[in-house]
């Protein structure tokens, strides 16, 4: 290729990211330009679960392949909508939020948001497509540079609850025979190389070797019953976010694929002239994807039902449920994939922290509750620039008061203009709060929430307006293919409580999830699973190949149960598969990577399996170092992942080739 030519290809590339992530400068963005690629199709879009942070930003799974044009085009809008930052608002609309453009009085007046002098480095660019109901959000800045001591944060997924006891099943179970040997790689795979089998088991370093660690799988055949290949198959891996495959069937047996998630609008007193002469609640039952916009309709739908002021008290209800500052507390504070957990959430319970250099040195800055469709200025969360902050402490949270919280962000870490998520450790007073902002945008005044539960049936209280969410089902395709933490425990906690755990808790609704694993599928051969919670946000989880292949199996034999899980699952977007299709859970975090699911070759036969990689022993030497405070990143756990991820390449595309061809 000429020198012309190949000039004329790079800029058509960089046009395309300078298009898609403006203003990133391309000799700081080579992993931004990945992700923006793999929005569009390009060859990077072979990176997948590429979760890109400057600083430690949301790690969750990203999305995996785009699947059509109008999904593309879908990102791309979405991507543009969030790249831009609008001039000032004079007066909020219910569709038109305030922009960065405003002033450090308009901010400071409306939201008491702190705007201060700063400068170096930016946070960083983080992806957080969270809903898969939705179309994926994108946040992006310029300039990227990592401060002194950042990291980019892996994803931290995966675990399922208790343990899988070591007894007979109370009910019949089919059984599935191993082979009668354990299989090398090589012998599993037809085109297999010896780089495979020296990645797994051999001695001879080979390119395709973990850099520490183990690998083990288990394939079974779901027609005849048989463990056809394994590996290792009783080991104990770290199983990360595999474990949402657990809680997706556990939620949708307990629950249905039907069951919604609903959000009232509750009055106590009467109607008159447009004034409530009584009090108004907010009642929540633990919906995961309530969103701005949803609270925007209910906010709309008051103000249709006749009412402009609410002339008692604002009440929220957040229910009996859980609350609790963090899935994981030993995890980072500031990771918005550890998110609090409570009965009224909202935008995942995070908060889109927005910031601008002007030229006189000084920052705008903003807490957005934001969504895809609608995004307020958050009321009960503020951000200040710290410059005393150091480099490994990009953040610092603190609770100013019973109704305000505050994250300093270190003075360092911020370019000129970015944004990214962070968690909110009060989420439902951060909901009631936006909604009353909401009703404000619709003429209907109210005075600051504070919490009390609903009146009950019978109390003369009646029904203003309610949102459903969607069904369990969608809810739960999202949650697979993002890896929603937050989605998982709440589906787990809200199945517990219909089968009447209570008080709820994550350990013993975790025990309760496990019990009813071993009842419906049947006592779990191995040296024992260690199943910690829902959403698999412990590096304590433990899991063998041969236990989730099983229960893959079991939920294989029984076909309408099947035929549901199965298109749940998010399609594994492997190149080279010869006649078939890979439908798997993924879970990732430093040093423990699983794949879990189905091989469903194009002439009809089926398998179950799993694969995992782990080292327990480097997990564990990071877990006791780890500062929930600071920005930690183990040396050498990115070059960790990608071997893993090689590997289980390797071993889907070998299966194929033998037993799809």
């Amino acid at each position: 290729m000429s020198h012309g030519r190949r000039r004329s290809r790079r800029l058509s590339e960089n046009a395309l990211i300078q298009t898609t992530c403006p203003r990133l400068r391309a000799a700081r963005v080579m992993t931004a330009a990945a992700i923006c690629a793999a929005l569009f199709g390009a060859k990077a879009a072979a990176q997948q679960e590429v979760t890109l942070m400057g600083l430690g930003a949301a790690p969750l799974e990203a999305p995996r392949a785009i699947p059509s044009p109008k999904r593309v085009a879908l990102q791309a809008d979405t991507l543009r909508q969030l790249s831009t930052i609008p001039g000032p608002a004079s007066t909020p609309t219910p569709h038109r939020r305030p922009g960065l453009g405003a002033s450090t009085a308009q901010w400071s007046a409306s939201t008491a948001q702190e705007t201060l002098s700063g400068g170096a480095a930016p946070l960083g660019l983080a992806t957080a497509a969270l809903d898969g109901a939705k179309v994926g959000e994108t946040t992006t800045t310029d300039g990227l540079r990592p401060a002194a001591g950042a990291s980019a944060a892996l994803i931290e997924t995966g675990a399922i609850p208790a343990r899988f006891e070591d007894r007979p099943a109370t009910s019949a179970t089919l059984s599935f025979a191993p082979p009668e040997a354990e299989t090398s790689i090589a012998a599993t795979n037809v085109n297999a190389t010896t780089e495979i089998a020296d990645a797994v088991g051999g001695e001879t370093p080979s390119p395709m070797r973990p850099r520490s660690g183990a690998t083990g799988f288990a394939l079974i055949d779901l027609d005849s019953r048989t463990v056809v290949e394994r590996l290792a198959a009783d080991t104990s891996f770290i199983p990360a976010s595999v474990a949402k495959a657990p809680t997706s069937l556990y939620a949708l047996e307990t629950l249905g694929p039907d069951f919604t998630f609903e959000t009232l609008l509750i009055i106590d007193g009467e109607i008159e002239n447009g004034v409530l002469k009584g009090d108004l609640y907010l009642r929540a039952d633990g919906d995961p994807t309530l969103d701005t916009s949803d609270l925007g309709v209910l906010a709309r739908d008051l103000s249709m039902a006749g009412v402009s002021r609410v002339e008692g008290a604002f009440y929220y209800d957040a229910g009996d449920w859980l609350q609790r500052e963090a899935i994981n507390p030993l995890q980072p504070r500031h990771a918005a994939y550890n998110p609090p957990l409570s009965g009224l959430n909202l935008n995942f319970n995070r908060v889109l922290f927005e910031w601008k250099r002007e030229k006189s040195g000084q920052y705008n800055v903003a807490m957005q509750a934001h969504a895809a469709r609608r995004s307020v200025l958050a009321q009960t969360v503020l951000a200040r620039v710290n410059s005393e902050l150091p480099g490994d402490t990009p953040f610092r949270y603190s609770a100013v008061s019973p109704t305000l919280e505050m994250w300093e962000v270190a003075r360092g870490a911020l370019g000129k203009r970015g944004r990214r998520w962070l968690p909110v450790k009060r989420p439902a007073l951060y909901a009631a709060a936006t909604f009353r902002t909401l009703a404000e945008e619709y003429g209907v005044s109210m005075p600051e929430p504070s919490r009390k539960s609903a009146p009950g049936a019978g109390s003369g209280a009646r029904l203003v307006a309610r949102h459903a969410s969607k069904p369990l089902s969608n809810i739960l395709r999202g949650m697979l293919k993002y890896s929603t933490n937050l989605t998982a425990e709440t589906v787990g906690l809200a199945a517990s409580a219909r089968r009447g755990l209570s008080p709820l808790s994550v350990d013993g609704s975790a025990q309760m999830m496990s019990s009813w694993l071993v009842e419906r599928y049947g006592a779990i051969a191995g040296d024992g699973a260690s199943l910690k919670n829902h959403s698999g946000l412990d590096p304590k989880s433990r899991m063998t190949p041969r236990e989730a292949a099983h229960l893959m199996a079991q939920v294989g034999a029984d076909n309408l149960q099947f035929d549901v899980f199965h298109q749940l699952l998010p399609k594994h977007g492997l190149r080279g598969l010869s006649g078939a299709e890979v439908r798997a859970k993924t879970g990732t975090m430093y040093y423990g990577r699983g794949l879990a699911g189905y091989l469903s070759c194009d002439a009809g036969a089926r398998y179950a399996f799993a694969i995992f990689t782990s080292d327990i022993q480097r997990r564990q030497q990071f877990d006791a170092t780890l500062d929930p405070e600071k920005e930690e990143k183990p040396k050498g756990g990115t070059q960790w992942l990608r071997t893993a991820k090689a590997i289980e390449k390797k071993l889907l595309k070998g299966w194929s080739n033998k037993y799809c061809t």
